[in-house]
């Protein structure tokens, strides 16, 4: 979704998708409260995966830092890395990256409620050197399904939407190629969670 008529997929956006304040308010909370083992596997394999690229990487833009020892983490081999971070009003689609900049772009578990996702995309991908890779994940597809029907059904003929709209693999790979990266690569991991009630959850 994008209020660029060049990138149009649908009817215009003339307004926010998210509330910026309540996206930063969420984030906050998270920083102090969360356990997010997802994202921590996630940023895992992240690592993984860039350590795998054989060049160097000197300055790493990080961006979404739910834990604050990811930055570490990344510097561990000598890089400098600046953490753009949403709780910190660093909205992916309104910070000006430095362009050109990077040697790699690490982004975990912001994108999927960035309010203009093409055109933080295109923010990050400009802030990269040449050939140098963006590696992200974000909470897509069909996920939560036994949830949002349970909240449909508690609802009933007056139901409100209680999750926003989420990517699909197959619009990503799009995305990301208008946003002006080669080769995009888009792989799909399933986990299954339980809770014992809404509370827990």
């Amino acid at each position: 979704m994008s209020r660029s008529p060049r990138r149009r997929t649908s009817a215009a956006v003339t307004a926010d998708l998210f509330d910026r304040d309540a996206r930063r308010l969420a984030r906050q909370r998270a920083l102090r409260v969360a356990d997010p083992f997802l994202l921590q596997a996630a940023f895992g394999d992240l690592l993984d995966r860039l350590a795998a690229i054989e060049r160097p990487q000197r300055d790493i833009l990080l961006v979404g830092a739910i834990d604050p020892t990811w930055s570490a983490r990344l510097a561990a081999g000598g890089a400098t890395v600046t953490v753009a971070e949403p709780a910190e009003s660093e909205d992916e689609d309104r910070t000006g990256f430095p362009r050109t900049h990077f040697d790699a772009v690490v982004a975990c578990g912001t994108l999927d409620t960035v309010n203009d996702l093409p055109r933080a995309l295109g923010a990050l991908a400009a802030s990269l050197r040449p050939d140098s890779p963006l590696l992200g994940v974000l909470i897509g597809g069909n996920s939560f399904p036994r949830l949002r029907r349970s909240l449909l059904t508690a609802d009933g003929p007056a139901a409100s939407p209680r999750a926003h709209p989420r990517i699909e693999p197959s619009s990503l790979g799009t995305l990301l190629a208008n946003a002006g990266l080669a080769m995009p690569v888009i792989d799909v991991e399933r986990s299954a969670i339980n809770y014992a009630s809404l509370d827990r959850l």
